[in-house]
């Protein structure tokens, strides 16, 4: 009877360890079709559904080592796309109470610093220009491109050493 039970117990294992296995390999699935869609400047594919795909790696972006540098690949490839689009709006970094920048990701600051430039060099041409021209709030591009230069203590650096 304990030899069937182990048998069992061993069983269920591998099947879960298949089972997220298969997640994964469905998660990277898409997330290699949103990067062929970037790749072949179908912009508005990506920027619309990476929503729905970061919320399904929601899941996925706990595990260690893949599941991590899935979901960051999914933010850039939306920062991206919705760049191409002229969304600057929407690439606009999220600030915390104290004023300071929560995004953490290089590539998504970057493209954000560049979206301000544009806005802040065509203010004309822009929507989000001709609101912020109005008003007394500025986006300074040089900022957010410190911001973005910053060293990052944790990220691609560490999985290049591993």
């Amino acid at each position: 009877m304990k030899s069937v039970i182990g048998h069992v117990i061993v069983a269920l294992l591998v099947a879960g360890a298949g089972g997220v296995c298969w997640m994964l390999g469905g998660a990277e699935r898409r997330v290699a079709q949103a990067h062929e869609a970037l790749a072949t400047m179908r912009y508005a594919a990506v920027a619309d559904t990476a929503g729905d795909l970061e919320e399904s790696l929601r899941f996925a972006g706990r595990v260690p080592r893949i599941g991590g540098g899935m979901t960051s690949t999914v933010h850039e490839d939306r920062s991206t796309a919705e760049y191409w689009l002229k969304r600057y709006d929407t690439l606009a970094p999220q600030h915390d109470a104290s004023g300071a920048i929560v995004e953490r990701d290089a590539e998504a600051l970057f493209t954000a610093s560049n979206a301000a430039y544009r806005i802040g060099f065509h203010p004309h041409c822009h929507d989000e220009g001709r609101k912020r021209q109005r008003s007394s709030v500025r986006i300074n591009p040089v900022g957010l491109y410190r911001v973005a230069a910053r060293p990052q203590p944790y990220g691609d650096c560490k999985a290049a050493r591993a």
